[in-house]
């Protein structure tokens, strides 16, 4: 996979353009503009554990502060 530093780079020395996160792009030295996409387009996240372990108590109550909090986006 390709890491986030690599693209800047690449787009910096005029190599193309990307489609990357806005926080990618906060506080970074590469001499790139960021145009933001109208309407902003958001990612859709899910929690992954191991299939048929036990979970422990702080993973359980991880996962239930997740589910209840449903923050909106914000970025």
């Amino acid at each position: 996979m390709i890491d986030d530093t690599t693209i800047l780079s690449m787009v910096e020395k005029g190599v193309g353009i990307s489609i990357i996160p806005k926080l990618t792009t906060l506080r970074t030295s590469y001499q790139v503009r960021f145009v933001e996409i109208a309407p902003p387009h958001y990612r859709h996240l899910g929690i992954v554990t191991r299939k048929g372990e036990y979970s422990p108590w702080a993973i359980k109550t991880f996962i239930k502060f997740a589910m209840s909090s449903r923050m909106s986006p914000s970025l």
